[in-house]
């Protein structure tokens, strides 16, 4: 089964609790995943680490108007607008998750099958144009298969079949990892990515 990383999951499903689509104990369950527990330290107004379901409530209620996903690597810090301390520990973790609406950013830290986020004053990115990345991931994954083809890492394996398998299921509704509430285009784009 295909697994995605605590920041895309929480991004995709704090939006939909955002937007309406879920509330926040279900937002914090699909969050969760098989994960065995999230905390949440440094959110303002609560001092002690928050569990899952206090976080985002408590995002909503200091203003957070949405979510965004931050995967940098060093030389491309794309989804960091700063200030600089917060964009140091999120390319350390190589994630984060930055709202807009409070100057406010969390990042994660993986303990065995837990994960601690911590939230940091963060700065919200300017939006992602929607064009320009859908054609930058089609170009990823002509480049990847290129490379996949050069190496002839092309031959049957049944962990290959079962992920393929996973893969044709993203944006069904069928035990995917994508919350309600987003564009057709932009289930279209994960599916594909």
């Amino acid at each position: 089964m295909l697994t995605t990383s605590a920041s895309v999951r929480f991004t995709v499903w704090t939006n939909a609790m955002l937007t309406g689509a879920c509330d926040p104990d279900t937002a914090a369950h699909k969050i969760l995943g098989e994960d065995v527990g999230h905390h949440v330290a440094g959110l303002p107004g609560h001092p002690s680490p928050a569990t899952l379901p206090v976080a985002l409530n408590l995002l909503r209620a200091a203003g957070a108007k949405q979510a965004h996903l931050a995967l940098p690597i060093p030389g491309d810090p794309i989804g960091l607008a700063g200030p600089p301390a917060f964009n140091e520990v999120a390319l350390e973790s190589g994630e984060a998750v930055v709202f807009t609406g409070p100057d406010l950013g969390l990042v994660p830290a993986y303990v065995g099958p837990a994960v601690q986020w911590t939230a940091l004053r963060a700065t919200s990115p300017q939006p992602a144009d929607f064009g320009e990345a859908d054609r930058a991931l089609r170009l990823a994954l002509i480049d990847a298969a290129d490379s996949l083809a050069a190496l002839d890492v092309a031959r049957w394996k049944p962990e290959v079949a079962d992920a393929l398998i996973d893969i044709r299921r993203i944006g069904t509704g069928r035990g995917d990892d994508l919350a309600p509430g987003y564009p057709s285009r932009a289930v279209k784009s994960a599916a594909t990515a």
